[in-house]
């Protein structure tokens, strides 16, 4: 399930390290797990594995390995299997720039308990913040949004660059204050690919998703 769904200032961080901090004085011996932290280790204070395909100088056990290959994830399953679950999972900012974020999100609910996740906002990926030429972060491969306690996947295609209605809501709707969505999950969380990850079966029914983003 998740909750405290929320757009935000990108790289808030107040609500989750309260919580942390509140978690890991009441068990000594709390888990955390990061995925994707090195380029940002924000949960430095807490953090106790980390899963990334880059190295990082932190002192945990980390597991490295492309998150998006089941290989790196059989690691952290037989960690778990052998030491139980995290306590708490975090990932921020990685799931956007990842072919198989579905898998991801599948992972994470399987090795531990709850976590916090955040990505760009659809305010954000919707509008040209780098260049007039291309909507969002050049480098992303998803828009993210949530509804009724769902995460959903929208894949970033090109037509969103100049389809005049899209451009339009991203016109009345700025980013500034909302450049980041985040929620929160406990016992598990799962993600929704738009109609369940096949793009079809025709023009009118592709751009009947993308409306409900807007």
């Amino acid at each position: 399930m998740i909750y405290n769904q929320k757009f935000t200032s990108i790289g808030d961080r107040t609500d989750v390290l309260q919580l942390l901090s509140e978690l890991k004085s009441n068990k000594p011996d709390f888990t955390l797990i990061d995925i994707g932290a090195s380029a940002n280790p924000w949960t430095r204070d807490f953090v106790t594995h980390i899963v990334d395909i880059e190295s990082n100088s932190l002192p945990v056990k980390s597991f490295k390995g492309n998150i998006s290959d089941y290989e790196v994830w059989e690691q952290v399953l037989e960690y778990v299997k052998q030491h139980g679950k995290f306590d708490y999972a975090s990932c921020t900012h990685t799931l956007e720039d990842i072919s198989a974020a579905k898998l991801v999100c599948t992972m994470i609910s399987k090795i531990s308990n709850q976590g916090f996740v955040a990505v760009p906002s659809k305010f954000a990926e919707l509008s040209n913040l780098e260049s007039e030429q291309w909507i969002g972060y050049i480098h992303h491969r998803w828009i993210y949004d949530t509804k009724d306690e769902k995460f959903i996947g929208y894949p970033k295609q090109s037509f969103l660059e100049n389809f005049k209605e899209f451009k339009d809501w991203s016109k009345n709707n700025p980013r500034e204050g909302r450049d980041e969505l985040q929620f929160f999950w406990k016992d598990d969380f799962t993600l929704d690919v738009i109609n369940n990850d096949h793009l079809g079966p025709n023009i009118d029914a592709v751009i009947r998703y993308y409306r409900k983003l807007i």
